[in-house]
């Protein structure tokens, strides 16, 4: 009967043995998918923020060829600058903006 319980033993060890490794290895591969999704949204938040930045930059582009075209039109009609504040100087930063 003694030889029994050293069976069991022997076998609880090796359960035990393999519920570990199966651990590490679930604890490895939680780790790497959770690195790849990390890659992964840091990418997409990369594209997003390159987009918005591509964006913006085409806004002042297009900004600064309206201002470019109003200063000639203005110009080209005699008004000597920004038709928009002809015979008045424009108004300071202060007074555009409500407090």
């Amino acid at each position: 009967m003694g030889d029994m319980g050293g069976q069991i033993d022997k076998m609880v060890s090796f359960i035990h043995f393999e519920a570990k490794n199966k651990k590490e290895e679930i604890l490895a591969k939680a780790k790497q998918d959770k690195e790849a999704k990390k890659l992964e949204v840091v990418h997409r938040e990369k594209l997003k923020i390159d987009a918005d930045f591509n964006k913006r930059i085409k806004n002042v582009d297009t900004q600064n060829k309206m201002c470019a075209h109003c200063s000639a039109c203005a110009l080209s009609a005699g008004g000597g600058g920004n038709a928009a504040f002809a015979g008045r100087s424009p108004p300071d930063e202060a007074s555009r903006w409500p407090s």
